[in-house]
């Protein structure tokens, strides 16, 4: 699929391990599949209703003594409201280590895919 127009970065005082491991926490607790090639810094991510979107970490500017990283994020595809509510749990947990949990776990239960 081709990216989506909504891009979204913030930079993150800290090093690469914290800030990955961070967002990979907040997945599992969020229930996100992903897929993390630790090579690259990238995560090709799956939420709700098969909401696919791309997590790229770079190296950002050294602020004072510590260095800074960039994290990207695209929805891919799928929905709009739910890459939203991704977006601001991830980068709540990416920038200051708090992770929200679903709030409505009944989401889940009324999945599309389901459905079928």
């Amino acid at each position: 699929p081709a990216p989506s127009e909504y891009i979204q970065q913030i930079s993150c005082v800290g090093d690469l391990v914290t800030v990955a491991h961070r967002i990979s926490e907040c997945n599992r607790i969020r229930l996100v599949e992903g897929e993390y090639d630790n090579d690259t810094a990238v995560a090709n991510c799956v939420a709700l209703n098969n909401t696919h979107f791309r997590i790229i970490l770079y190296q950002g500017a050294t602020q004072g003594t510590q260095g800074s990283i960039i994290v990207d994020m695209r929805r891919m595809s799928g929905s709009s409201v739910i890459f939203q509510e991704e977006y601001h749990a991830i980068m709540c947990a990416a920038k200051f280590g708090e992770i929200w949990p679903r709030e409505n776990l009944e989401d889940l239960k009324t999945s599309p895919s389901d459905k079928e």
